[in-house]
């Protein structure tokens, strides 16, 4: 029975974690193999902010789905990211790019849900506006 929870708890916490990868060049390698956008967020130890959009956004399993899915994840400290992203000075930021490196979407600092899926639709909106047939 014990050995039954803790695999439990195991798959609990596995499914609640997002694939975050730390490295922005083999991010946009694997988003071109998998067909998919790429989500750069910048965070910041200690940033209230940056913890409330994890805890209200990331952890919404409807959009680790949705990101799952969608997304090649990268999370980078502010001090990592300053060296791709130079201009950025505030914590959260969120950058979404297409497979081929555009930019499609930014998200400055702290948005609940709604927004936040408002800037995804926005990072499609620019693809399809990019890649018209």
């Amino acid at each position: 029975m014990k050995k039954l929870f803790l695999l439990f708890l195991f798959s609990i916490t596995l499914f609640a974690k997002l694939p975050w990868h730390h490295n922005v060049k083999s991010a946009f390698k694997l988003a071109k193999k998998e067909h998919k956008f790429v989500l750069i967020y910048i965070h910041q130890h200690g940033c209230y902010y940056c913890k409330k959009l994890e805890n209200e956004v990331f952890r919404d399993k409807e959009t680790q789905k949705v990101l799952k899915k969608h997304y090649i994840l990268v999370k980078l400290d502010i001090n990592k990211a300053l060296q791709y992203f130079p201009n950025t000075y505030l914590t959260p930021t969120i950058y979404i790019y297409s497979p081929y490196k555009e930019p499609l979407a930014t998200q400055l600092g702290y948005q609940n849900i709604e927004s936040f899926y408002w800037t995804l639709g926005e990072a499609d909106r620019s693809y399809k506006a990019l890649h018209k047939k």
